[in-house]
């Protein structure tokens, strides 16, 4: 989730997708619009026209705004790990 800090004006807000294991691609997504004081979830399961990104990516995101203060919150979950915890959430960390 991704909240846009200002009351008065809306967010451009980028969103760069770097893979890090071998055979997956990087993308890159907006820049896109928040409307001041809103949020958005971002499911990186469907991302730019609907294609989302393939099975078994794994990597990092990096978001940003252009213009305005922003600030995150994120929630993963592992389905193929049943031995450990497979739900976690926390801040994003800021650059």
């Amino acid at each position: 989730t991704i909240q846009n800090l200002s009351t008065t004006n809306a967010a451009s807000v980028l969103f760069a997708y770097t893979a890090t294991c071998a055979g997956f691609s990087n993308s890159t997504v907006g820049p896109v619009s928040i409307a001041a004081g809103g949020s958005m979830i971002h499911n990186h399961r469907v991302i730019g026209s609907g294609d989302g990104l393939p099975d078994g990516w794994c990597g990092t995101l990096v978001v940003t705004s252009s213009d305005q203060p922003i600030s995150g919150f994120n929630q993963i979950t592992n389905i193929n790990n049943p031995a450990g915890d497979t739900f976690m959430a926390h801040n994003a960390i800021a650059h």
